[in-house]
């Protein structure tokens, strides 16, 4: 699914976790709702990452787009860890990145 123009609309999953991008936000049901509204308002591009929440941000969308909508694409990406709120630190070992696929 494509938008009119023919390109895709993104949107960016950090903000639906909580305060400093670490656990869950302070209402799951009103970060779902965003994620609906998105792709009701033709959001065809979904970012996101493990180090959002940590692992937080991926459960969301799940619960609130499952079954997905023909032509979204969710996209990932790694080399972050997180060690607390607005905490990041760079991992770029193979074997961090080979358990993140599991």
């Amino acid at each position: 699914m494509l938008s009119s123009s023919g390109r895709r609309i993104g949107f960016g999953s950090m903000q639906l976790t909580g305060r400093g991008h670490w656990a869950a936000p302070d209402n799951p049901e009103q970060a779902m709702q965003v994620l609906r509204d998105a792709v009701d308002a033709g959001v065809t591009h979904i970012d996101t990452a493990d180090a959002y929440g940590p692992f937080t941000a991926e459960k969301y969308i799940r619960k609130a787009l499952r079954p997905f909508p023909d032509g979204l694409v969710i996209a990932t990406k790694g080399g972050l860890t997180r060690q607390g709120p607005d905490r990041w630190a760079s991992c770029g070992r193979p074997e961090y990145h080979a358990s993140a696929l599991r």
